[in-house]
């Protein structure tokens, strides 16, 4: 910003996009999630636009970092109570790169025809 390679505006229309953007995505967890968010944006936008000016800016900072950690217990609570995305992160997490079957360790290969990387 002080060498003039981008406005502020633009940096604010940026920044304000990016967390839109966190916004929308903690919003397909749950509501209750996106709620929580919501508190956290708005900590971050109240401390990006006064941390200069007050001495408060410690505090807005730690309300700011509290504030994601109830986002993430939030998320994860969320996640844990639904069996459709443990079935995702199972499969996300698959050693076969072609399917997601979990070979038999004295395979060398998987039923797909991939090579499972996990073996050896």
């Amino acid at each position: 910003i002080p060498s003039g390679q981008i406005t502020e505006r633009a940096v604010w229309w940026i920044g304000a996009t990016l967390l839109f953007l966190g916004w929308l995505l903690l919003l397909l967890i749950g509501l209750p999630v996106a709620l929580v968010a919501l508190l956290l944006v708005g900590a971050i936008i109240l401390y990006d636009a006064v941390h200069k000016r007050t001495a408060f800016a410690p505090l807005l900072m730690a309300a700011c970092r509290f504030l994601l950690y109830l986002v993430a217990a939030s998320a994860t609570l969320s996640w844990v109570k639904s069996p459709l995305k443990w079935r995702i992160v199972y499969m996300s997490s698959s050693p076969c790169v072609g399917c997601a079957w979990r070979p038999s360790p004295a395979l060398t290969t998987c039923t797909c025809g991939a090579q499972c990387w996990a073996i050896r």
